[in-house]
Order: structure tokens, then sequence, then C-alpha cells
């Protein structure tokens, strides 16, 4: 995929290309963020039970440990390795430089969940370009300066997510 996805339409498609790269799940919507977590793992892993990947808090991850964790081959799986830090602004912040070397050449997936991710950086345009950018807000319709939800949309998803749970 490339650009920017809003999470319903991820949510919503059966064919995602989840390959070595960044993924950056960005917005304030907390429950968005885990069901598209939730995708990108089943996507890359299938139904395996014991997925191998790593969770690490971006207020305290540190470049080498996170980059060991993605270079690391998993004795018990066949997918790349996956490796999500959450609350991760600092972290892209600290290692912005090395994270635009990764788009360039990953070995894993990165999953950084944010809650700003400003699109005209160089790292959201590689991102956008080579990885997977995700939006997970609740959508608004655009209307002038005032921006109210998206209503329509919103009740469409979530009786398309009420279904299938």
């Amino acid at each position: 995929m490339s650009a920017t996805t809003h999470a319903f339409d991820l949510l919503a498609s059966t064919n995602i290309s989840v390959e070595p790269g960044i993924c950056t799940l960005f917005g304030d919507e907390a429950l968005l963020k885990r069901h598209v977590l939730k995708s990108i793992v089943r996507h890359i892993f299938g139904d395996e039970e014991d997925v191998p990947f790593n969770t690490l808090s971006g207020e305290a991850a540190q470049w080498r440990d996170v980059h060991d964790e993605l270079a690391t081959v998993s004795l018990f799986s066949s997918g790349p390795r996956l490796v999500v830090v959450v609350d991760a602004d600092k972290f892209v912040s600290n290692y912005r430089a090395e994270l635009e070397d990764y788009v360039a050449s990953p070995a894993g997936v990165l999953v950084l969940m944010v809650d700003t991710w400003p699109g005209n950086t160089r790292l959201a345009k590689a991102v956008a370009k080579d990885g997977l950018a995700v939006e997970c807000r609740v959508p608004q319709v655009q209307r002038g300066k005032a921006k109210p939800l998206d209503t329509k949309r919103l009740l469409k998803w979530l009786v398309h997510w009420a279904k299938t749970v």
C-alpha cells in the first residue's frame, strides 16, 4: 500500500499487503489503533497462535534495541519479525534519521503508534511511498473551518464491525 489509508478502509479490506518496512498508526483513537494492529498481525502471521512480536514503550525505547529486535530471526515463525513501539512520538523525534534509513532498507516490520504524524516530513513521505500510514481518527466532514464528525461513515463502519464481531 502507499499513501495514507484511513483505519476504516484498511479494516474493511481483505487484501492488505504488509511487507517489511514501517507502518505508522497515527491519531487519537486507541480502539482503531488496536484493531488495525490486530489486522496487521493477522496478515503477517495468519492464524498462528503464538505470534512472535515485541512491544516497546516509545518513552524508553532505544533505536539499537528496536533494530536488534527487528534483525533477530525467529526460530518458530516463517514471517518477518514484528516490533511495535507504542506512544512513539518521542521515539520518532529522537531517531528520525535512523527511521528514514530503515525505510530504505527494512529487515522486519516496525509499527509506530503515534498521536501526531505530520505528512510534510521526509519520514512521513518515505513511509507513505514505501510503507503503510494509517489514520486512526474518527472521520470528519470537510466544511469550511468547522469539521463535524462524518456520522454517516462512522455508523456504516460500526454496523460493519458489529456484524463481523
